[in-house]
């Protein structure tokens, strides 16, 4: 199964604007997608390497080479997701001048939980329940490049509870013109989780800070890691949090770290 982009043209709202996935054996390689404007699509943008394997495919696939650039992104409630599986990972990935604007989210009290790997389900961008970060998700990852992204929320960001036929699967966003119950306005959180990423260049991103002791980005077991020409937004408590004891290389210049209370929170677990 390999699929490209996705969405509903003209409708209410779409389960994934950009959308690639191979969890039944094929190999994607040399993807470029470019100047796309998208409304009401729940992830921008979402790309999967599963392990289904379906139709007797004999093992997982691939998925390189890949370049996304010139997106605009509004109303997204889902956040966006790069992810593989243990020992197959995306590689050469690499997201350009995008700029998400969340209008809302999951529920902020599944942070902490572990995110399951879900290796052989179908991939769909809410597969994973409540993801750690509002803006992006990356997990088992070889090679990923973000240049030029912002991962921003609107002022009225909300929380939506949990629903839908699988558990803990996040709610379809709703058209502003559509009633929500049971919703809560809170703050956003962190803005990017990447956990198991091997090689990360992160160039002049902009997010938005949460509250209490939320760090902006959150490196998990991440190795060979370049973070440079960000600022740090109004009111950040901890910039960068560094866990997990594989966690290693880690290079952080030339960023603007005047509104941090901390720049790097090292956790040793």
């Amino acid at each position: 199964m390999a699929n490209f982009v996705g969405g509903l043209p003209g409708g209410d709202h779409a389960t994934s604007g950009i959308s690639i996935r191979s969890v039944d054996g094929a190999n994607i390689d040399g993807v470029v997608i470019s100047n796309v404007t998208m409304r009401n699509a729940c992830c921008p943008i979402f790309i999967r390497l599963g392990s289904r394997l379906r139709d007797r495919a004999p093992a997982p696939g691939s998925i390189t080479n890949v370049l996304i650039s010139n997106v605009i992104a509004d109303n997204a409630s889902w956040p966006c997701a790069i992810v593989g599986i243990p020992g197959c990972y995306p590689e050469n990935i690499t997201l350009s001048n995008i700029r998400v604007t969340y209008a809302a989210g999951g529920p902020l009290a599944a942070r902490q939980s572990p995110v399951p790997e879900q290796g052989k389900q179908y991939p769909t961008a809410n597969m994973f329940g409540t993801l750690p970060a509002y803006g992006l998700y990356c997990r088992h990852v070889k090679n990923l490049a973000l240049s030029q992204v912002q991962l921003l929320c609107s002022d009225q960001f909300t929380r939506l509870p949990l629903t839908g036929k699988r558990r803990n699967s996040y709610p379809y966003w709703q058209t502003p013109h559509t009633k929500l119950e049971r919703t809560t306005t809170d703050n956003p959180g962190t803005a990017l989780v990447a956990e198991d990423v091997l090689g990360f260049d992160i160039d002049s991103l902009q997010a938005q800070a949460g509250a209490k002791t939320d760090p902006v980005l959150q490196f998990i077991n991440v190795r060979d890691v370049f973070v440079h020409g960000c600022r740090a937004p109004a009111k950040t408590y901890v910039y960068l949090e560094l866990r997990g004891k594989a966690t290693d290389g880690i290079r952080f210049e030339a960023n603007d770290m005047d509104q941090a209370r901390k720049a790097i929170r090292r956790l040793r677990r």
